[in-house]
């Protein structure tokens, strides 16, 4: 098996079958051996030793990162040279892949971003006829951290943003909220496309499936190619498909495509009317946050949690969507007339304990107090969806009382 530099990080994983090496995405200059790894980070140097033999290799690393990799073309392992190819790539699991020359590890592959406003990155995408790659993350997202880590700190993420210009745009920042009014967002991480003109390719958001499906989905965006065509024929084709119908209604809410989406959610309505597929308050969701981020419609907003709620309590969704209608109410100062919609739907149904837990909790969170969120802690300790000696006691709070929550 030859060694190779190649730019990437690499370290033999434990668990990762025997004799097997397999890239890791870890910023910084790391030489991993044994299932051990050094890395170093500008001056700092850091060691994660177990047992003797780590030990040993722990006082050997500082000399492996010096002149190890002066050896005749880098170093060799042994390894299985037949394990396989790694996510996105097309090394083989057996290869150990390391990177520098002349005795000075070069830093990890990874998206260079640069520090642009979007209308400074924009301007550039226009004189150079490319498009702008956004990142839209914050520090408590971690899905957000996970995208960075396992695909932006990679040479799969530098691939990524080769010949865009790449920015980030963190959204508790002014910057971030002055991108939102331009490119509102609905979930995080969201990456986004922006063509030379300013409008919007397309995005991604979330992070929920992974390294590999997430560079299955952004590749073609990337590339400049459009999905929004392949699934409108597809759609045409499979006209009663719930999937295709949320796919394209999503893409045509993201484009404020508002006429066009409505068409589509009233289609969904009508094939999935009491939410069996779970494609009906999917819909509903998806209107009620474009109304909330994009339209800034907040009465509207309202409407729609009101109404899943209502339709659909026994969904597992259905105490987010009560959280929902409170801060819709809540934004537009009008949160007391949160009370006097909840509570007779509390009371409607009594033994639906998730939905009374989840109006219970918001009521102690958002500090609104009242018997039938008292009652409905009690019902939720009767149906015992929580601990019942908490919501006991947190009812004797929601009544007006100074019980502790225990």
């Amino acid at each position: 098996m030859a060694a190779r530099w190649d730019g990437c990080t690499v370290a033999w994983r434990r668990g990762c079958g025997s004799g097997r090496f397999s890239l890791v995405p870890v910023a910084g200059r790391v030489l991993s051996v044994g299932g051990f790894v050094f890395a170093q980070e500008g001056e700092r140097s850091m060691k994660r030793i177990h047992g003797v033999r780590g030990i040993l290799i722990g006082l050997l690393g500082p000399i492996l990162m010096g002149v190890g990799v002066a050896l005749a073309g880098g170093l060799v392992a042994a390894g299985d040279a037949g394990a396989g190819a790694r996510d996105g790539g097309t090394g083989g699991a057996g290869d150990l892949a390391v990177a520098g020359a002349a005795g000075e590890a070069t830093s990890a592959a990874g998206v260079q971003w640069r520090d642009l406003t979007i209308e400074q990155a924009i301007a550039e995408a226009r004189e150079k006829d490319t498009m702008v790659m956004v990142d839209v993350w914050d520090s408590h997202c971690g899905a957000c951290l996970d995208l960075d880590s396992q695909v932006f700190q990679t040479a799969d993420g530098a691939a990524l943003a080769e010949g865009l210009i790449p920015i980030k745009v963190q959204t508790t920042l002014d910057v971030g909220k002055a991108f939102m009014k331009l490119y509102p967002i609905t979930g995080l991480p969201a990456i986004l496309f922006i063509k030379p003109d300013g409008t919007e390719l397309d995005r991604v958001e979330g992070y929920s499936r992974g390294r590999v499906f997430f560079l299955d989905a952004v590749r073609p965006l990337r590339n400049g190619l459009d999905p929004l065509p392949t699934m409108e024929k597809k759609l045409a084709a499979k006209p009663d498909s719930l999937p295709l119908l949320l796919g394209v209604m999503e893409k045509y809410l993201f484009r404020n495509r508002e006429a066009e989406a409505m068409s589509i959610y009233q289609r969904i309505q009508k094939a999935d009317p009491k939410n069996a597929k779970g494609s009906a308050e999917r819909s509903m969701q998806m209107m009620a946050r474009f109304e909330e981020n994009w339209k800034v419609d907040y009465v509207k907003s309202y409407g729609y949690y009101t109404q899943m709620v209502e339709r659909f309590p026994e969904s597992p969704s259905a105490g987010g969507n009560a959280d929902g209608a409170f801060k819709a109410l809540y934004r537009i100062g009008r949160g007391a007339e949160w009370k006097d919609w909840i509570c007779p739907v509390l009371e409607k149904y009594p033994t639906v304990g998730g939905l009374q837990r989840s109006a219970a909790t918001i009521a102690l969170v958002w500090s609104q107090r009242g018997d039938c969120f008292a009652k409905a802690a009690r019902r939720a300790a009767k149906l015992n969806v929580g601990k019942p000696a908490y919501f006991d006691s947190i009812a004797v709070i929601l009544e007006g009382g100074t019980a502790t929550p225990k």
